[in-house]
């Protein structure tokens, strides 16, 4: 979901005649509620940001002087605004909302302030319209709490960001990138890592042209890990100040690429305003309102989560309540389908559009709205931050088949490709014989020539019939992809699991140990055990691996040879053990072999890492470089698997690696958040599909 920091006091009173555009802050949510780009439900209003967390950017002296109100004349004049009390409360919420902002782009991929950006203030003083330098604050939290490792501040505001610069100059975690007007103020500028100064007349062409060709450059050497996004919108031909020559399909293409390649990279973005002086605040608030509209088309892509919990009667259950209301009309909305993704637990919304889940245990999950008349809603709750109430807003439905109706689709699409639809999404172990989809003609199929891939997609719920666990599914699909040259696929969407009926005992008997015979050894089973540190207990081993192509098969063969010659003949060798276990066993690989797995058992200590209670008092950090190999030792390779490798073993390997080396959240129950981080060879990645789920309040009976 896309938040956005907002608070009314962002719109601070000025005197009559004041240059700074301050009703910008009041028009921009506005617009972007009427318009229905957002709902209230984006919005979140931030706290004040304490003082402690401020002075790891800014010096304490400077702190007394915002509090106490004793800027001089000259400093407030630098500032450009008279000091108050409610200016210093509406930066202390500025700097938190671009905080919180952080959090939730490591969530969603983005978050963004409607205002912030604060790039002239100093760690001593203040200066161009900015008290507090934000997005400092911000980079220096996440550096502290260990959210992030390396950051990089992308500051397109045609002002150079003189203070952020200064503040980071001598901290390499940190990367600022700054393309400015060279004859603009600030007049003396200071050093960014990167500063690309702008000639006065800057056109649309020239501008995209260096940003096309810095960016990229920045990111393929730097690998950041987080980025801050200042994306002013002073650039225009028509600001003030501006002096150059942007024009406002130029500046959303600006926002576009930075956006769509962040993306890409799969780099969380907090995005902070900024500046802006056109005459006409009109032209203001559009520049900056595409900037929403770029982030909310690019980023609503939630992905699929496998998630799961511990014993439900060893822990708190919670309950959720709130209404569901047409959002045109506020009338109540009956019949409305809520649920938690990829569990049994749900409810519907009775004649005055209330709703009350029960039972909901400890965790974070994704509540979904359903209705075919309108459009669906996703709400990610957690249980130690319940509201007392919900208000849910539903929007019609009536364009949200513009894709399936405008774009051509293949009519006899299930006959093409329909096979590749249940090989990648239901699966081929032999539970998949047992899974059916009941509703295939609600599928429709798109291919494309130029990618050699294959879309499917479905206005209606798709419905799976599991005789082999006892589940009927109810699956709303968002995303399935299959490239044929790649043979790679994605999917995402929400599950909803209704428990089937059985006929008898012996069915019940029967899918009991089914059920169980799916959790042992999956990632479900696998994350409970490292959570709980009960690895070895539940018949699990975690070890590093270390892939290796043909050119370090080589380097490795020699290597070893030389260190062996040494050895024997008693030349003194410096080299680890582990380097000499690795050179030996790459030196071994047989002809179809590409990994190396060390000895040394991994423990939860070497993968898992305390979150700060701040952000969440029960989740798990889980990150590591390279490749894990996870075996489960109760369990033999099945047939249908062993067909593929062409061997059979008596136990199962899967290897997992975080390709974009942010990590997982892990949660006490068991929940893994983030999970388009985790990229999955071996048994896990022919295992883990629709036939082989199990709702994540599944629990196996005890021995």
């Amino acid at each position: 979901m896309l938040k956005i920091a907002f608070h009314p006091c962002y719109a601070h009173s000025l005197p009559e005649g004041h240059r700074f555009p301050m009703l910008k802050y009041e028009l921009i949510p506005e617009q972007l509620l009427h318009e229905g780009c957002i709902d209230p439900e984006n919005l979140f209003e931030p706290n004040y940001c304490p003082d402690e967390i401020l002075l790891w950017t800014h010096n304490a002296d400077y702190l007394e002087k915002l509090h106490n109100l004793t800027l001089s004349a000259s400093e407030q004049r630098k500032i450009g605004f008279p000091q108050s009390a409610a200016l210093t409360q509406r930066e202390l919420m500025i700097t938190q909302g671009t905080m919180d902002c952080c959090i939730y782009a490591l969530e969603h991929g983005i978050s963004l302030n409607v205002a912030g950006g604060t790039h002239h203030a100093f760690a001593d003083r203040g200066e161009g319209f900015c008290l507090l330098n934000d997005m400092a604050v911000a980079a220096n939290w996440l550096l502290k709490k260990g959210l992030a490792k390396q950051i990089l501040i992308i500051d397109l505001d045609v002002h150079q960001g003189n203070g952020t610069a200064k503040i980071f100059e001598s901290e390499n975690r940190v990367f600022t990138f700054s393309m400015h007007g060279a004859h603009n103020y600030p007049f003396h500028k200071e050093q960014s890592n990167l500063d690309v100064p702008l000639l006065d007349g800057t056109n649309t062409a020239t501008y995209l042209g260096l940003l096309k060709e810095q960016l990229p450059k920045i990111l393929e050497e730097l690998k950041p890990d987080f980025a801050f996004y200042l994306s002013g919108v002073d650039i225009l031909e028509t600001d003030k100040f501006g002096k150059l020559k942007v024009t406002l399909e130029g500046c959303k293409q600006r926002d576009a690429f930075v956006l769509e390649t962040l993306k890409d990279k799969a780099i969380p973005v907090t995005v902070a305003l900024g500046g802006g002086y056109s005459p006409d605040v009109k032209t203001i608030v559009e520049a900056h309102c595409n900037t929403f509209r770029l982030a909310k088309d690019l980023f609503l892509m939630l992905l699929i989560i496998c998630s799961c919990f511990l014993n439900l009667s060893a822990q708190a259950q919670f309950s959720l309540r709130g209404t569901v209301l047409d959002s045109i009309s506020k009338q109540p909305l009956v019949g409305i389908n809520l649920f938690l993704s990829h569990t049994s637990i749900g409810t519907t919304t009775d004649q005055s559009g209330h709703f009350i889940i029960d039972r909901i245990p400890q965790g974070k999950f994704e509540l979904v709205i359903s209705s075919l008349n309108y459009e669906t809603r996703t709400i990610s709750i957690n249980t130690g931050q319940l509201p007392a109430s919900l208000q849910l807003l539903l929007k019609p439905t009536s364009n949200e088949l513009q894709e399936v109706i405008v774009e051509p689709y293949d009519e006899d699409g299930w006959d093409r490709w329909g096979r590749y639809f249940n090989a990648h999404f239901i699966g081929n172990s032999a539970l998949a014989a047992d899974c059916k989809l009941l509703n295939p003609e609600v599928i429709k199929f798109r291919y494309s020539r130029k990618f050699n891939s294959i879309r499917a997609f479905s206005r209606e719920k798709l419905i799976f019939e599991n005789k082999a666990l006892g589940y009927q599914i109810q699956y709303l699909l968002t995303k399935f992809e299959y490239n044929l040259d790649e043979r790679s696929f994605f999917y995402s969407g929400y599950p909803q699991f209704v428990e089937m009926q059985p006929k008898n005992t012996d069915e019940k008997k029967r899918w009991d140990k089914k059920r169980k015979e799916a959790y042992q050894g999956s990632i479900m089973h696998f994350m409970r055990a490292l959570y709980h540190d009960k690895l070895e207990q539940e018949g699990f081993e975690m070890h590093q691996m270390l892939k290796v192509d043909y050119p370090e098969y080589k380097r490795a063969s020699n290597l070893f040879k030389a260190y062996s010659k040494a050895l024997k003949n008693k030349e003194p060798i410096t080299i680890s053990k582990d380097s000499l276990e690795y050179y030996k066993k790459a030196s071994k690989l047989g002809a179809n072999e590409y990994s190396v797995m060390l000895d040394q058992i991994m423990t939860k200590d070497d993968v898992l890492a305390p979150i700060d209670t701040s952000i969440d008092a029960t989740a798990q950090f889980m990150g590591f470089t390279g490749w894990l190999r996870i075996t489960y030792q109760h369990k033999r390779d099945p047939i249908e698997y062993a067909r593929i490798t062409l061997k059979r073993i008596d136990r199962i390997n899967s290897d997992i690696n975080l390709p974009n080396k942010i990590g997982l959240s892990i949660y006490p129950n068991g929940t893994y958040f983030y999970g388009y981080n985790l990229f999955i060879e071996g048994y896990w990645s022919w295992w883990e599909k629709l036939s082989t789920h199990l709702p994540t309040n599944y629990q196996p009976e005890l021995p």
